[in-house]
C-alpha cells in the first residue's frame, strides 16, 4: 500500500509513467481489503496484521516453538509475461516490486534463516543466513553471536560462501524491484526510510523465468517476515501518449492565463501561442515546447490555441488539443445593494444597513470581488456610498446607494402583547402552553403557560377557506387549505394543516399606502426573537411558508420627512407616498378643483395634512423644505384634477400638463413625468389651451376677506381665510392681494 506510493512519488525503485509502452499489472496484493494472510508457515504463525500508521494492513510470519519454520506464499499470472523492450527492460520481461521486513533467528545452532522468490526452477532472488554458531565454533560468519540476530544477509547465495551482502535492520521496512529479462533478474533494495538505495546486482538466469511464489524459513527464537504491496507487471508492446489539457486560470487585462498540463510524466509538450484557424503542423515553428509537466502561458488574442505532447522515442505523438480563446477586457458586474436591517444613529432618527454583492458567475473564471468598502454598512445619516467591485486582471465597477430620507419607527407590533380583542373578522380560541410539540424542542421554546391564540374554520372547503384575521396594521389570510393551525401569542407561527396534500403557507399584509421601499427581515426561523422590519409606504404582502417558520415582532419604519425644492417662481408640484403635515413649514398646498381655457382654479388644503398619492401644488419662498411625514391616518381629498406621479410615469405626447415657471404646459413630446411631481391630464383641459395660470378664486375666501378688509389694509389672512395677527414667512392675502413674506 503506501511503500508503493513512498517510492513513487521519490522516485526510486520505480520506472517512469511511460516506459516505452502501457504498463499491465499480472499480479498485487497490499492486503488492505483482505480478511486473512495468504502465507503459511509450518509449525510456526502466519498472521494478518492490521493497524500500523504507515502500511495498515500487512502479512507476518514468525516461528513458534522450537526448531526453523517453513514460510511460503504462491502467485498466479493474470496472462503470461511478454514484455517489451522498455526502459525498464533491456529484453523482453517482468517486473517484480514489494516492501518487507526481515529478521534473523537467535538461537544458536537452530536459527538458519531463507527467503527466496521462487521460480519452477532456480529463485530469482535469495537471501539467507547461516546457523548461528555457538561460541567459538568458528563455523561461518556468525562465530562469537550466541543467541544474537544478525543485521547481516547473503544475496544470492544460498551457500553463505561469498562476499555478497548487504545489512538489513530488523525494524526497518525495504523495497525490492526485480528487473526479470531472459538474461538477467536485477535486483535493486532501497531503504523506505530514507529512500536510499542499500544494495544493487544481478543475477543471471537462462531464459525468463516464470514467477510461481515466495518461500523459505524463518530462524528460530527472533525470526519475522513482514512482506507488503506485491505489483507484478509488465509492458504490453503499444505505445499510448495522453494528449495535453488546458486549465484556465485568471483574466489578465485583455489576456486569457492558462496552465497547460502534460499528464504522461514524460516526454516533450509542445503549444502555440498565437492563434491559428487550423492546428499547426506537429514540430511546426508555431509551436513553442518543455520538458516540463506544465506551461503557464498568456494568450493575448482571440482565436484557437493547441498543444499536443511528443513521446521519448520522438516519433509517437498525442492527439492534438484544440483550445477556443476569447480575449478582450472583463467588467466586474456593479455592486447590488441589500438592506439587512434599520438602526437608530445618534440623532434619534433610523438609517438602513446595507450589504452588496457583485455576481460575476456568468463572467470567465467567474472572479470573486472584492470591495473597497466593508460589508455590511451602517448609514447614520442621509447620504450616499460609491462600493467598488475590483478582482485581480478584471476591469473595475462602481454603484452607489442613496438615502434621501431619515426614518422613523412608526408602528411596531408585538404578538407577545397581543389579546383576544385586538382579532377581527375569524375564528378564535384561545388556550396555554405550547401549541405544538416540536415547538418544545427549540432553543427558544414557546413558555408552558403562555396564551396563546389559534385560528380554526373547519367549516371552510378546500380550495374555498374563509380565514382570516385583522390586527392594528396588518391582515392575516389563508389560501389553499381547510383547516389550518394558525397560532398567535408568543410570536406568529405560519399555518399547519393536516389535510393531506395541502400547502402549509398563509399571507400576511402589513397595510399601509401605495409603495413599498424595502423590507427587512430580521431573525428568520429565530424562535422567539424573530423580527420583521419594513420601511413601509404602503402595503407590503408576503407569503410565509413552512409550518414551523415563527416571527415574535412586527417594526414598520416611515421616513421623518419629505424634501422639496421650491424654485424661483415661488411654485411647485408634489406627490408623495406618505401622509405629510404642513405644519412646521412656511408652505401652503393647494389641489385643483376645475381648469378653464385659461387658468386653473386652486383649493387650499387648510388643515396642513396631505393625504398619501395626492397631487398639490406648493407655493412658498423659493428653497428647499422637508415636510415632515404623518404617521396616523388622513382623510382622503375628492374632486381634485392634479395626478400623482408617486414613482416616474411616461406619458404620450400632448397628453399632460406640467408646472413651469409658474404656469401649467402642455407636454408636446412623449416624456417621463419625474417621481415626486403632480401633473394635469390634457383630456381634463378644455381643447386649444396652451398654458394654464392660477385662479385662487372664492373658494379661498380671497374676495371676501378682501371686502372686509377695506378700512384696514393692513390686515393679514393665511389662505384659509384666518386673519393672522403676526404672519411669519409664507404667503397670505393683504388688502385683497397676494403677498409673499420672505
Amino acid at each position: 500500500m503506501r511503500g508503493f506510493l513512498v517510492a513513487a512519488l521519490l522516485g526510486v525503485g520505480t520506472t517512469s509513467a511511460w516506459a516505452d509502452g502501457n504498463k499491465r499489472v499480472l499480479n498485487s496484493q497490499n492486503y488492505e481489503t483482505a480478511d486473512a494472510t495468504d502465507w503459511t508457515c509450518t509449525n510456526g504463525v502466519a498472521t494478518l496484521q492490521t493497524g500500523d500508521a504507515t502500511y495498515g494492513k500487512y502479512a507476518q510470519c514468525y516461528p513458534s516453538g522450537s526448531g526453523n519454520r517453513t514460510i511460503s506464499k504462491s502467485v498466479t499470472l493474470s496472462s503470461e509475461p511478454d514484455g517489451s523492450t522498455t526502459a525498464a527492460m533491456t529484453t523482453d520481461g517482468y517486473n517484480v516490486e514489494f516492501d518487507f521486513v526481515l529478521v534473523g533467528g537467535n538461537v544458536v545452532q537452530r536459527s538458519e534463516s531463507q527467503f527466496t522468490v521462487n521460480t519452477s526452477g532456480d529463485p530469482l532472488f535469495t537471501l539467507s543466513q547461516p546457523l548461528l554458531a555457538a561460541e567459538g565454533a568458528n563455523e561461518g560468519k556468525n562465530a562469537g553471536n550466541t543467541g544474537k540476530a544478525v543485521t547481516t544477509w547473503y544475496v544470492n547465495d544460498l551457500t553463505n560462501a561469498t562476499d555478497e551482502t548487504v545489512d538489513l535492520g530488523g525494524s526497518t521496512w525495504y523495497h525490492l524491484k526485480l528487473v526479470v529479462t531472459a538474461t538477467s533478474a536485477a535486483y535493486t533494495i532501497t531503504s523506505n526510510t530514507t529512500s536510499e538505495e542499500v544494495k544493487s546486482g544481478s543475477k543471471t538466469i537462462t531464459g525468463i523465468s516464470k514467477i510461481t511464489g515466495f518461500g523459505g524459513q524463518v530462524g528460530r527464537g527472533s525470526g519475522k517476515l513482514n512482506f507488503d504491496n506485491l505489483e507484478i507487471y509488465d509492458y504490453t508492446a503499444t505505445v499510448s501518449v495522453t494528449a495535453p489539457t488546458f486549465k484556465f486560470n485568471k483574466v489578465d487585462g485583455a489576456k486569457r492565463n492558462y496552465t497547460i498540463t502534460n499528464p504522461n510524466g514524460s516526454g516533450t509538450l509542445y503549444y502555440t501561442t498565437a492563434p491559428a484557424d487550423v492546428a499547426p503542423a506537429e514540430g511546426d515553428a508555431a509551436y513553442s515546447s518543455t520538458t516540463e509537466a506544465t506551461a503557464t502561458v498568456d494568450f493575448s488574442e482571440s482565436g484557437t490555441y493547441y498543444a499536443y505532447v511528443l513521446h521519448t522515442n520522438g516519433t509517437t505523438t498525442s492527439p492534438v488539443t484544440p483550445q477556443a480563446v476569447t480575449a478582450g477586457t472583463l467588467t466586474l458586474t456593479a455592486p447590488v445593494f441589500t438592506v439587512t436591517d434599520m438602526v437608530e444613529a445618534t440623532d434619534g432618527f433610523f438609517y438602513p444597513v446595507i450589504t452588496f454583492a457583485s455576481n460575476n458567475s456568468s463572467l470567465e473564471g467567474a472572479p470573486t470581488a472584492t470591495f473597497d468598502v466593508a460589508s455590511p454598512y451602517t448609514f447614520t445619516s442621509t447620504g450616499s456610498i460609491t462600493v467598488t467591485a475590483s478582482a485581480e486582471g478584471y476591469t473595475s465597477s462602481s454603484s452607489t446607494f442613496t438615502v434621501n430620507n431619515k426614518y422613523s419607527l412608526s408602528k411596531t407590533i408585538d404578538f407577545g402583547a397581543l389579546t383576544a380583542s385586538d382579532f377581527d373578522g375569524a375564528t378564535w380560541t384561545t388556550a396555554t402552553g405550547a401549541p405544538r410539540d416540536y415547538w418544545t424542542s427549540r432553543a427558544a421554546a414557546i413558555p408552558a403557560d403562555v396564551t396563546y391564540y389559534k385560528l380554526t374554520n373547519t367549516s371552510a372547503t378546500a380550495g374555498d377557506p374563509d380565514n382570516s384575521a385583522v390586527l392594528d396594521g396588518i391582515t392575516i389570510s389563508n389560501y389553499n387549505q381547510r383547516a389550518p393551525e394558525v397560532y398567535i401569542g408568543y410570536g406568529l407561527l405560519t399555518p399547519y394543516s393536516s389535510i393531506s396534500g395541502s400547502s402549509n403557507y398563509m399571507n400576511f399584509k402589513v397595510n399601509g399606502g401605495a409603495a413599498t421601499d424595502y423590507i427587512v427581515y430580521n431573525g428568520w426561523n429565530n424562535y422567539g426573537s424573530g423580527t420583521f422590519n419594513t420601511v413601509l409606504a404602503g402595503d407590503a404582502t408576503f407569503g410565509l411558508y413552512r409550518y414551523d417558520t415563527m416571527l415574535r415582532t412586527i417594526n414598520v419604519y416611515s421616513p421623518a420627512s419629505v424634501p422639496v425644492t421650491i424654485p424661483a417662481s415661488g411654485y411647485a408640484t408634489l406627490a408623495s407616498a406618505y401622509n405629510l403635515n404642513l405644519s412646521s413649514v412656511s408652505l401652503f398646498a393647494y389641489t385643483v378643483s376645475s381648469i378653464s381655457n385659461t387658468a386653473v382654479t386652486l383649493s387650499p388644503i387648510s388643515n396642513n395634512l396631505i393625504p398619501a398619492n395626492t397631487g398639490v401644488i406648493l407655493t412658498g419662498e423659493a428653497g428647499n423644505y422637508n415636510i415632515d411625514v404623518q404617521a396616523d391616518a388622513i382623510e382622503a381629498i375628492t374632486g381634485n384634477k392634479l395626478q400623482a406621479a408617486v414613482t416616474a410615469t411616461a406619458v404620450e405626447a400632448n397628453a399632460a400638463y406640467i408646472l413651469q415657471d409658474g404656469e401649467f404646459h402642455i407636454v408636446k413630446n412623449a416624456s417621463t413625468i419625474p417621481a415626486g411631481k403632480a401633473y394635469l391630464l390634457a383630456t381634463d383641459v378644455p381643447e386649444g389651451a396652451r398654458s394654464l395660470t392660477f385662479d385662487f378664486g372664492d373658494a379661498t375666501g380671497i374676495s371676501a376677506i378682501a371686502k372686509s378688509q377695506e378700512p384696514n389694509a393692513n390686515g393679514y389672512y393665511n389662505l384659509a381665510g384666518q386673519r393672522v395677527a403676526q404672519p411669519q414667512k409664507g404667503l397670505y392675502i393683504q388688502d385683497g392681494k397676494k403677498v409673499i413674506i420672505k
